[in-house]
């Protein structure tokens, strides 16, 4: 099973949560935000014409904050570099972080950026994942995450170690049905048939809900 990222706190709302299959116009205002925001990070020429002024200067703060947060430190913002999988009992999350600290040979620790337009949400679950994939990539033990919330202009920061990334069951599971109760959620997720019914699926859906909801941060088995 391969879950985002980006649907994590969704998915924490409503186990049964899927994504629209079309754009929404709030969402593509974002991907243009982001296109610009990587750019200036890479000092290319950007064809201003192109965007709203207000998409303009939400990711010239946004840029501003990442290099004043990084200092004298590098910033990776090619999207190619920016593609992070963490592994969890077998489920693998895919997502594109917005920018990272260049990492070249071993580090104990690392930072990544990801720019949120609209309301200031919770990302926590999102970021974790980012964190988790980046110190089994780099092997390290520490990640910083910082949103960069471009429209409140607020930046909020979650730092990680891998054991706090890392899900691990501690909810009661007395309410769940007893071919639920497993140590891990991901070992049942691992036995899961992508064609099995849909009331199976609920009641795989709702372990994974218990789960998230009994790990201290949330994060679930995905």
């Amino acid at each position: 099973m391969k879950i985002r990222p980006s649907a994590l706190p969704k998915l924490e709302a409503c186990p049964r949560f899927e994504g629209s299959p079309s754009t929404s116009p709030e969402a593509a205002r974002g991907t243009r935000i982001d296109m610009v925001f990587r750019d200036l990070l890479a000092g290319q020429a950007i064809m201003f014409d192109a965007f709203e002024p207000g998409e303009i200067a939400c990711a010239k703060w946004a840029a501003r904050m990442a290099e004043e947060i990084m200092g004298d430190v590098p910033i990776e913002p090619r999207e190619d570099h920016l593609r992070v999988v963490a592994s969890v009992a077998g489920i693998e999350m895919r997502g594109t972080m917005d920018a990272c600290q260049k990492i070249e040979g071993r580090t104990e620790s690392v930072v990544f950026f990801d720019l949120k337009s609209g309301m200031v949400r919770d990302y926590k679950l999102q970021m974790a994942a980012y964190a988790l994939g980046l110190m089994q990539e780099h092997r390290c033990d520490r990640a910083t995450a910082h949103l960069l919330f471009c429209d409140e202009q607020r930046v909020v920061v979650h730092r990680f170690t891998r054991a706090e990334a890392t899900p691990a069951y501690e909810g009661n599971d007395d309410d769940l049905p007893m071919d639920l109760k497993h140590e891990h959620v991901g070992q049942l997720l691992q036995q899961l048939d992508p064609d099995m019914s849909e009331p199976d699926w609920m009641q795989a859906m709702r372990a994974v809900h218990h789960y998230m909801h009994g790990h201290p941060l949330g994060l679930s088995a995905f």
